[in-house]
């Protein structure tokens, strides 16, 4: 009897120790597939996502269920409000179907997303109908579904780019308009690069100025190349758009472009050079295929929302190594100083090149994914060019003193090389998804590389390893979540109960909620491909009153720190995040939700501001497909009213705190279909 009572108590210890681990480092679970190869990831409203892969010939892999078809629509259950069924996403919309595989994309003003350039080559079935037609000119639109019951969504076309891009980088400006930058004119064969036929060194306007010629070259581009694909660039406060590439940067200014027939890209931010930091001289080039990654600090009320951009990883090659190795350096720069200085901060715990950064509800950023050595590039399967899976995930403080700023948390089971990606569900949660080099296996495993599985894989598909079981699929169609600390403490997690569904800048807002609540804050909808996200954002608002359950805020001043588009608003306790609400931060009248009088007013409400938010003279009009600038209707819009904020099936948030950590349930793929873009 004693030996049993003291297995039980040892066996329930362990447990208590399983768990009070998962409480301090987080915990990983798969929850279901997502239908295609996700290369490039959409976070949607209603809790779904959108993947794009490349297209295939047959035989077609094991885990596409959408019959070769290029996208996949993602219900996450628990996410939003489960649909079932399913139903096809490009429906009605086969005029402008065409290849997005390495395309850019964002999320544009008015909660669309815009995919731009990919692929030129021309697909068919296996019957010969041809389903994808080029896509490397092409401009495409997908306004999403909004509401529980819309299964569908719709692609529409706008008009085309001046040229034809691989690998661009796209950004949403602050009036609704988006730059598009570089690429290259098709495939590059990264070991013979071909300047003549394949560079890009220019950029554009989906909405074009009506002023000058167009697309406008950048001499630093052509400097570059082939260093020159998906550049990182990021809108500033001053709305001008800073871009690294290479290892040097540029400004661009929208507002001249628009009013300066020959306004040209500006050069006034310090190179990232060797000697800027003498303990890591053999940095690789912060940019594809070498691949670091972007993100923007949170700007917070601690640092006076200050405008910060920091680079993590990427490759360095020593002179004595073989082959490119991962870096753990991290960069920052604030490029809207008046002399922006690069600096550095800890580097990371775990050196990984093709890594993915999230940022958090509670201002601290995620990063994971990515390899230990080598560099992004080549075919499905081409495992040659990278290994070393890292499962680490590091846990980035912005707000700790220097030399303790970094925390590991809890490995991923999954491994993501080339083409993964990494998003924030509302719920609180991180999902991983994609990568194109699972049978790394076959190539670095102990005994060598198997020669009978080479290739595994090529440009129209894999077609060896149906015929050869014993071969890795490359394709990884399973997503993982990650579940944070704050998700796992003990701390009551707060809720809440009504949010306006549309806010204009400055204006000032209320949201009612359910527990304690000392900090609330925004984060942008995004999107990712290639460790690049221009999307996210995050704003710690101002609490500028509170009458019971209300909180009254200010919205952020201007589309330069949080671009327009669906934003995530968080309510939180000691850190531990609520449930999101969706808002679709928009340009437009200023409008102030009044303070009842006997209301604790915690900062003195800044007077009213008679603006309608701001962009380039003479900047687009909104009206062409996804458009919301700053003329338009869709951006003229005050503030909403207040309403119930929803998660699945239709409850209301406060319904859904209790036992919330494992409140998503496994991902069906809701829709899935042709790529008719």
């Amino acid at each position: 009897m004693n030996a049993r009572l003291a297995s039980v108590t040892l066996a329930a210890l362990a447990a208590a120790a399983v768990s009070a681990q998962s409480a301090q480092l987080g915990s990983w679970d798969i929850i279901g597939n997502s239908g295609v190869t996700c290369i490039h990831t959409m976070l949607l409203p209603e809790g779904r996502l959108m993947c794009i892969e490349r297209p295939h010939k047959g035989p077609f892999y094991p885990g596409n269920s959408v019959n070769n078809r290029t996208v996949a629509l993602i219900q996450l259950e628990g996410e939003g409000n489960p649909v079932v069924g399913s139903s096809k996403v490009m429906d009605g919309a086969s005029e402008v179907y065409a290849n997005s595989f390495c395309g850019g994309h964002v999320q544009m003003a008015n909660g669309s997303i815009l995919v731009v350039g990919g692929d030129k080559q021309e697909w068919a079935d296996e019957a010969g109908n041809r389903f994808l037609v080029s896509g490397g000119s092409g401009v495409r639109v997908y306004d999403p579904c909004t509401t529980p019951d819309c299964q569908q969504g719709q692609w529409s076309a706008a008009p085309n780019m001046t040229t034809t891009r691989w690998y661009p980088t796209v950004v949403t400006l602050a009036d609704g308009n988006a730059i598009i930058i570089g690429g290259s004119l098709e495939n590059i064969n990264m070991q013979a690069p071909d300047p003549d036929g394949n560079d890009n060194p220019t950029y554009e306007y989906l909405h074009p100025p009506n002023v000058g010629s167009w697309p406008r070259n950048i001499s630093l581009l052509t400097w570059a190349f082939p260093h020159s694909l998906y550049p990182p660039a990021v809108l500033m406060p001053n709305e001008k758009v800073f871009v690294l590439i290479s290892n040097k940067s540029l400004v661009i200014d929208p507002k001249e472009d628009f009013s300066d027939p020959n306004a040209q890209p500006s050069f006034p931010i310090t190179d990232l050079t060797p000697d800027k930091f003498p303990n890591n001289p053999k940095h690789s080039p912060w940019i594809y295929p070498h691949s670091a990654t972007m993100t923007v600090l949170p700007m917070t009320k601690k640092n006076n929302h200050s405008f910060v951009v920091q680079f993590c990883g990427g490759s360095q090659h020593p002179d004595s190594a073989p082959r490119p190795y991962a870096s753990a350096s991290c960069v920052t720069i604030n490029p809207n100083d008046v002399t922006p200085e690069w600096s550095a901060p800890d580097p990371m715990p775990h050196a990984r090149v093709m890594l993915d950064s999230i940022i958090l509800p509670d201002g601290k950023i995620l990063y994971a994914n990515g390899a230990g050595w080598g560099q992004a590039g080549g075919d499905a399967g081409q495992a040659q060019y990278a290994a070393d899976p890292v499962y680490a995930v590091d846990l980035f403080d912005p707000d700790a003193p220097s030399g303790s700023q970094w925390t590991s948390l809890q490995n991923a089971t999954v491994p993501r090389l080339y083409h993964s990606g990494m998003i924030l569900l509302p719920s609180g949660h991180v999902i991983t998804t994609g990568s194109e080099m699972q049978n790394y296996v076959d190539f670095w495993g102990s005994g060598g590389p198997n020669i009978s599985c080479y290739p595994s894989a090529t440009y129209d598909g894999p077609k060896t390893w149906t015929a050869k079981p014993m071969c890795t699929s490359p394709f990884e169609q399973r997503i993982e979540r990650f579940t944070p600390p704050y998700l796992l403490s003990t701390i009551a997690r707060p809720s809440i109960i009504t949010a306006p569904t549309t806010l204009t800048y400055q204006s000032r807002f209320k949201i009612t909620v359910a527990g304690t609540v000392d900090r609330v804050t925004l984060i942008r909808y995004s999107t990712s491909t290639h460790g690049l996200n221009t999307d996210q954002r995050f704003w710690e608002l101002e609490i500028v009153a509170r009458d019971g359950n209300d909180i009254y805020m200010n919205a952020p001043p201007s589309g330069g720190y949080m671009p327009p588009g669906n934003h995530m608003i968080w309510a939180l306790n000691s850190g531990i995040p609520s449930i999101a609400a969706t808002i679709l931060l928009q340009n437009g009248n200023v409008t102030q939700v009044p303070i009842p009088a006997g209301a604790n007013v915690t900062v003195t409400p800044a007077a009213a501001a008679n603006a309608t938010g701001s962009g380039p003279a003479g900047g687009p009009s909104g009206t062409a497909p996804g458009g919301a600038g700053a003329n338009s209707s869709a951006s003229a819009s005050s503030t909403s009213a207040p309403t119930p904020v929803s998660t699945a099936g239709g409850k209301s948030a406060a319904s859904k705190v209790a036992g919330v950590a494992g409140s998503v349930a496994a991902v069906a793929v809701m829709a899935v279909a042709a790529a008719f873009l």
